[in-house]
């Protein structure tokens, strides 16, 4: 649900997205997003995949497949790696050697998708 524009007292309206700490919270969201994803272990499993897709290709190597799969690869990855912190987060944050690492807990808080602020 989107955020309504809150009256002032001069009658205009005034827009919450226009907030000088917007970017820098936005910039901060995308970071953590990102290092959900753990963009290492994808980069070794794109790699893999290049290989593959090369290893497998008959005749010439055609580019336009291989970007599709490495894409689709890296969507499915990168979607797997956040489900597997998400679903391990309670008990990673009781092993000894991952509970500063549990960083699904304090990136994201796993809130309903329809609850409201």
């Amino acid at each position: 649900m989107l955020p309504t524009p809150a009256k002032t007292g001069n009658g205009a309206t005034r827009n919450v997205m226009t907030n000088s700490t917007f970017p820098q919270i936005l910039t901060s969201k995308l970071r953590d997003y990102y290092t959900l994803t753990k963009p290492e272990v994808n980069l070794l499993i794109l790699m893999t995949t290049s290989a593959g897709y090369y290893l497998a290709s008959r005749g010439p190597l055609r580019i336009a497949g291989l970007l599709n799969t490495l894409l689709g690869t890296l969507l499915v990855a990168s979607g797997t790696a956040t489900l597997n912190q998400w679903m391990e987060r309670v008990w990673d944050g009781q092993m000894r050697r991952t509970p500063s690492q549990s960083s699904m807990t304090l990136l994201i808080h796993c809130l309903p998708a329809n609850q409201e602020s």
